[in-house]
C-alpha cells in the first residue's frame, strides 16, 4: 500500500496528527482511584496506564497484540569516520537479529512481542550528506512508504528501532536541523568513538546542516536531506498507526529547554521501557475491581 504517493500527501498526514483521547485519559485516572491498593502504590506505572489509555482510546489498554519492528541501512556520512566500526557490522547485526542474539530478541521474547527484521539495501548506502541530498525525493518517498506497510491491522503497540552505522550522526543532524541547538548539544559517543571521533562528528554534522542551510526546512526536506532510510520507515510506521510515538517529541518543548542536560532528562524521563509495559499489561489486571 502507498500511504504518500506525493509528498503533498505526507505534508497533509503531518497537518492530521491525532490527539491522546483526553475522555480515556479521564476515565483511567478516575480508575486508579478505584483499584484495590493504596494510591500512587504503583509508581510510574499508573502514569504509563493512564498514557497509553489515552493513545489506545480506551480506559483499560491492552496489549493482545503487540510488533517490534527494526530496519537496518547504512549511511553514506559514514565515509568520514564517525563510527567506531566499519558499515559492514550493519550487515552482521541483521544477522545477529536473525539468528536471536540481540537484545531486541531478547526484550521481544520476554514480551510477547512479534519481531520483524529487515535490512534495506545494505549494499546501497545513503548518500553523504555533508555534499548533497541523503536521498532524491523518490527514494525518501519509498522509504516512508516501506515503513508504513509494517503496520498491520489490529496492533495495540508498536515498537519501533533501527540498526546502522552512523545513524547517531544522522539523527544529530536531523535533531539539530529541527529543533535547533549546536552540534555539540546533539552529537554523543555513539558506538563508543573517543574525544577525536566525537569532533569528526560534530563537524560533519555541522557540515551537513551548513550545505543544507538554504534548503526548505520542511519536516520532508530535513528527512530526505540529513535522514536516513530506516529512520523514515520508523517514522512513517507512527503516522499509519495513528500515534505521534513518544510524548516528548515536541518540537516546542525542545525549544523551550535549550541545555544538552535538560534534553537527557525529557529523554530519559519520559521514554516507556519494555519491562515497565510487561508490568503493566500483566499485573495491572490483577488488582482491578469485576
Amino acid at each position: 500500500m502507498t500511504l504518500f504517493p506525493t509528498v503533498a500527501a505526507f505534508e497533509a498526514a503531518l497537518e492530521g496528527l491525532p490527539a491522546a483521547d483526553e475522555a480515556a485519559r479521564g476515565a483511567a485516572s478516575r480508575r486508579q482511584t478505584q483499584l484495590t491498593k493504596p494510591p500512587g502504590s504503583l509508581g510510574r506505572l499508573e502514569d504509563l496506564a493512564v498514557f497509553m489509555a489515552g493513545w489506545q482510546g480506551r480506559e483499560r489498554p491492552r496489549f493482545e497484540r503487540a510488533r517490534a519492528a527494526i530496519f537496518a541501512g547504512n549511511h553514506g556520512v559514514a565515509v568520514h569516520g564517525v563510527s567506531a566500526f566499519p558499515v559492514s557490522v550493519t550487515t552482521q547485526m541483521v544477522e545477529n537479529f536473525r539468528h536471536g542474539g540481540a537484545a531486541i530478541n531478547a526484550l521481544a521474547d520476554a514480551v510477547g512481542l512479534e519481531l520483524v527484521i529487515a535490512d534495506i539495501d545494505l549494499e546501497t548506502p545513503t548518500a553523504d550528506f555533508t555534499t548533497g541530498p541523503a536521498m532524491d525525493e523518490a527514494a525518501c518517498l519509498a522509504a516512508l512508504n516501506i515503513g508504513a506497510d509494517v503496520v498491520v491491522p489490529g496492533l495495540d503497540m508498536l515498537v519501533v528501532g533501527e540498526m546502522g552505522i552512523a545513524n547517531s550522526t544522522s539523527a544529530a543532524a536531523l535533531c539539530l536541523r529541527s529543533y535547533g541547538g549546536t552540534a555539540a548539544d546533539w552529537v554523543g559517543p555513539g558506538t563508543g568513538v573517543d574525544v577525536a571521533g566525537i569532533a569528526r562528528k560534530i563537524a560533519v554534522v555541522q557540515a551537513g546542516i551548513a550545505r543544507h542551510g538554504d534548503c526548505p526546512r520542511t519536516p520532508f526536506e530535513t528527512l530526505r536531506r540529513v535522514g536516513g532510510v530506516k529512520s523514515l520507515r520508523s517514522l512513517a510506521r507512527w503516522w499509519r498507526r495513528g500515534w505521534p510515538g513518544c510524548r516528548w517529541c515536541s518540537m516546542d518543548s525542545f525549544r523551550r529547554r535549550r541545555s544538552r542536560r535538560l534534553r537527557r532528562r525529557i529523554l530519559a524521563s519520559q521514554s516507556i521501557a519494555l519491562p515497565d509495559i510487561v508490568r503493566l499489561s500483566r499485573g495491572m489486571s490483577d488488582c482491578s475491581p469485576r
